[in-house]
Formats: C-alpha cells, sequence, structure tokens
C-alpha cells in the first residue's frame, strides 16, 4: 500500500503468498510421505516377471510363482518362489537362483535391491505335505506364462 496507495492490494497479496505457501507445504508432505510409503510400480512387476521368464525360457529355472516386491525409497525388496529340478544338488540350485538374482540387479541399476528366494523342487506338489495350501499369488495374473 506504501507504494501503490491502493488499500484493498495488500491484502490480496497476502492472499496469494499465504496460498502458495500452503501449496508448497502440501507438496512437500504429499513427497515426503510417498517416500515412507511402500508401492508397488507396474514398471518394476514387468521387469521381475521378465527376468524371470527369462530364466525359464533358458532353463536356468523350471517355473516360479508367489512373486511379491515392493519399493521404499531407492530400495526394492523381491521376494518369489523358484522351482529347480529336485535332482540338483543343493550348490547347483543356489548357484541358479543366484544367477536369477543377478539379472534382476542388472535390470534396476542404481538401485538397492533385496531379494529373498524360496526355492522348491519342481514337482512341487508332491514335496508338500497333505492339506498344504499356498498363500493367494497376487502377480499370477500378470505372469506370461
Amino acid at each position: 500500500m506504501a507504494w501503490t496507495g491502493v488499500v484493498w492490494l495488500d491484502p490480496l497479496i497476502a492472499i496469494v503468498v499465504a496460498l502458495n505457501i500452503l501449496r508448497t507445504a502440501f507438496q512437500l508432505l504429499r513427497q515426503a510421505v510417498a517416500g515412507l510409503m511402500e508401492r508397488v510400480d507396474e514398471e518394476d512387476t514387468r521387469r521381475l516377471i521378465e527376468v524371470l521368464d527369462e530364466a525359464v525360457q533358458q532353463g536356468i529355472i523350471s517355473d516360479y510363482h508367489q512373486l511379491r516386491h515392493r519399493r521404499t525409497g531407492d530400495q526394492l525388496w523381491v521376494e518369489y518362489h523358484l522351482m529347480l529340478p529336485g535332482e540338483r544338488s543343493l550348490e547347483e540350485a543356489h548357484a541358479q537362483a543366484h544367477r536369477v538374482e543377478e539379472a534382476i540387479q542388472k535390470r534396476f541399476p542404481g538401485r538397492r535391491v533385496y531379494v529373498t528366494a524360496h526355492l522348491e523342487p519342481e514337482h512341487h506338489e508332491v514335496a508338500h505335505p497333505a492339506g498344504h495350501r499356498e498363500p493367494e499369488d497376487p502377480l499370477k495374473a500378470q505372469a506370461r506364462r
């Protein structure tokens, strides 16, 4: 008002500045909360399924299921069940699982990837006791096998 002499201009500018501060605060809060929340990214799902499908095609693993993943900040947490021929030794099964893990690491450069693998024989229904029930497989429908 001191510069222009217009009385109503001062409160109007104050309201505009306040709204800008509120908008900026809301954006910062939303980004901060999003960084703390776990979330599944469809692109991550696609890449993981590609790696696992390639491992099946190359004969590294027989099959897979129970794929789960989530992203927290710059970390990607992956869990899956890998199915391998039952006659493989523990060392061979471990080496095959490690090859899959390395392929996943390569698909996500610059990100810390943590993998938990559960190894099962390819005829896994024989290996489980009667009445064993698998947990729900949330990404089964997205797998292209």
